[in-house]
């Protein structure tokens, strides 16, 4: 299956349905993510263990690059509160990727074996119990501003179209 970009740079994974999209683009602008490229693709059980309704694979950090995974089933129940909140909460764990790469390469580098472990185990309690909490927090408010975003590029948009018409019709009685 081919990924698609959250960007709207490249849609070539008809599967994905367009609400993921545009929430995930939707979140990623809130977060000031545009940098980022993100593919987005539906699989049956993701995960390593086949029981998250999604994941967040950082492939690139240092070049902007992530994957979120939907379970198929719940991006078939289409664009509601629970659905939203999952798509937030993947953007999230992007959003917090340096981060998660710093203490993946602390563990990594200066831990010993037994340690290691633990401490990675401890970071991903933490930043998941961080997640959940900014997801209930913030979703209420960043729906409010991403819906008033979208109205005032709606009236930016009547009104530039609005203004050409107006131009084409006054440039047309001028015309001798």
């Amino acid at each position: 299956m081919k990924p698609s970009t959250a960007s709207g740079k490249s849609a070539s994974n008809s599967h994905v349905p367009d609400w993921i999209h545009d929430r995930a683009k939707g979140y990623m602008d809130f977060y000031g993510l545009g940098q980022w490229r993100v593919h987005l693709m539906l699989e049956d059980n993701p995960g390593t263990d086949g029981t998250a309704d999604g994941t967040c694979e950082l492939s690139q950090v240092r070049y902007r690059q992530a994957m979120l995974s939907f379970r198929r089933a719940r991006a078939e129940e289409g664009d509601n509160r629970n659905n939203r909140e999952l798509v937030h909460h993947e953007v999230l764990h992007i959003a917090l990727g340096l981060m998660h790469e710093s203490v993946r390469t602390i563990c990594e580098k200066m831990l010993f074996d037994d340690n290691r472990e633990l401490a990675w185990d401890l970071f991903e309690q933490a930043q998941e119990a961080t997640i959940e909490m900014l997801v209930r927090s913030l979703d209420p408010d960043i729906e409010e501003l991403l819906e008033f975003r979208a109205k005032k590029a709606q009236r930016l948009a009547l009104n530039k179209s609005h203004r050409s018409k107006k131009e084409v019709n006054k440039n047309v009685s001028d015309a001798p």
